[in-house]
């Protein structure tokens, strides 16, 4: 079950803000928007991004993007 909730989320429906606005809540309020087919990456995918690209580890990056999205994808 953990995997399954930390897995990659690609946000439902169209990519469209005018017609798929999909809404971000925390305690009631509106903090942010997304639309369909946008990518939610956790803080450490992001820290990981973060650190290869400090490094200018182009060929890590590449690699790491690459299996992201590939899991992204995934049915």
């Amino acid at each position: 079950m953990k995997e399954l909730l930390s897995a990659p989320k690609v946000t439902p429906g169209r990519f469209s803000h005018k017609y798929n606005p999909i809404d971000i809540m925390a305690n009631g309020r509106k903090i942010a928007e997304a639309t369909g087919g946008e990518y939610i990456f956790n803080p450490k995918q992001v820290s990981t991004i973060e650190r290869l690209v400090s490094k200018n580890d182009k060929t890590g990056l590449h690699s790491y993007v690459r299996s992201l999205i590939q899991k992204f994808e995934k049915p």
